[in-house]
């Protein structure tokens, strides 16, 4: 059954008029339509950007209806950024579809749940604790298919003890934060863990501030700005008042929106393989040999929207020993996108299997952003999520006995 038919919002359509500088933009070129992941699987213009487009134009001069098949196309939609890092006109489509969003939000209860919950740490917890009761109980790897209810529960089987890094004392190097942001440390625990540890192992202050709270990206994408404006001056308040040199992040998901924005967070954040790679690039360090290969596996934000794309693989390249295999960027955005494979998961299984199909035989897949790892790893038929790249830098700066 397909969301009801509803009309725009009252009282946010100012955030929508807005955008129709941007609409106005795209010149119907339509070289964004082999780039865009659910064109791909379905063919239908409607499900591009350029048909995305078009539908906003209609709602907006009132010749469209907000009914349920618009919202359907406009909710299928995985602000992956592909067709915006090839747009000739430069169309801001990822803010045009949140603003559309915030006028038709449609999304299945399990995701709005999420985004409620990952504002409340001792909810997430409760599901952590929820989760790993049913990995126990279920056993086996998580499989693909059902409502979302069902996807949701599945992701639960995932949830691990969740990492609680702390700070360390002064250290030459200066201070660094590590936003952790909501999610991370529940379902990605090793690679929050191997975080801290190799920013202190640098000699570098590890500053972890407890009050941090999600990034927003989840509701901003869902339409939310609201919430996602509290959740940003939250935390740019937080790692301002933690004086700082600089905000490393894990996820690039979670560094596209801390990124995107005009004020001192936004200026400091840093994505934790181009960080660390800055700094090797200025010391001497021994690093211990890596077993390989790995076939490393570059998330849409990463490759779309982060001002750095190659920080992670000029990392890599580091490491001696380690043979690095680029994942073919042909197959296109795994499906994961936030609360997408909740949402939608009938395509976020499509993609994932795709996605997945891509992986080199024979080496160890690693990926820089959660949502990715997870979705990854179902379609891969892993029990586990796939490792971030800075775990390997931990390994080798371990052994290779860099600090004691």
């Amino acid at each position: 059954m397909g969301p009801s038919r509803r009309s725009p919002r009252r009282g946010t359509a100012l955030t929508f008029l807005d955008q129709s500088d941007a609409l106005a933009r795209c010149v119907r070129c339509g070289l964004c339509l082999p780039h865009c992941p659910t064109f791909r699987i379905s063919g239908d213009e409607a499900e591009s950007p350029r048909g995305r487009i078009v539908l906003a134009q209609g709602l907006l001069d009132g010749m469209v209806a907000a009914d349920a098949s618009f919202v359907a196309h406009m909710d299928g939609c995985l602000h992956c950024g592909a067709c915006e890092s090839v747009c000739p006109a430069g169309v801001p489509f990822t803010g045009i579809m949140d603003a559309v969003r915030g006028e038709v939000p449609a999304a299945t209860w399990p995701s709005r749940a999420l985004r409620w919950s990952i504002r409340h740490p001792r909810l997430l917890a409760l599901a952590s604790r929820f989760g790993r009761i049913i990995g126990r109980l279920q056993g086996g790897t998580p499989g693909t298919g059902g409502g979302a209810l069902r996807r949701a529960l599945r992701l639960t089987r995932l949830l691990g003890h969740p990492a609680r890094p702390r700070g360390s004392a002064p250290a030459p190097g200066g201070r660094v934060a590590l936003f952790t942001g909501c999610l991370d440390p529940h379902l990605h625990a090793s690679a929050v863990t191997d975080a801290a540890w190799v920013i202190r192992a640098l000699g570098y202050q590890l500053v972890v501030p407890p009050t941090q709270v999600c990034c927003g990206g989840l509701h901003q994408h869902a339409g939310d700005a609201a919430v996602a404006t509290e959740l940003r001056a939250a935390n740019d308040a937080v790692f301002a008042a933690a004086a700082v040199d600089a905000v490393v992040f894990l996820s690039s998901g979670c560094g596209m929106t801390l990124m995107h924005g005009d004020d001192e967070l936004a200026a400091k954040c840093r994505e934790i393989c181009s960080w660390v790679d800055e700094v090797l690039a200025h010391e001497d360090r021994h690093l211990a040999p890596v077993p390989g290969p790995v076939a490393l596996h570059r998330p849409c934000t990463a490759r779309n929207m982060l001002p750095d794309p190659g920080g992670v693989a000029r990392m890599l390249g580091r490491l001696p020993g380690l043979r690095v295999l680029e994942v073919d960027a042909a197959a296109g955005c795994c499906g994961a996108a936030g609360s997408y494979m909740i949402d939608q998961g009938e395509r976020a299984d499509r993609l994932g299997a795709l996605a997945a199909a891509a992986l080199p035989g024979g080496a160890e897949p690693i990926t820089s952003n959660l949502g990715c790892a997870l979705q990854l790893a179902i379609h891969s038929g892993r029990a586990q999520a796939l490792r971030h790249p800075i775990s390997l830098l931990r390994a080798a700066l371990e052994d290779g006995g860099s600090i004691d």
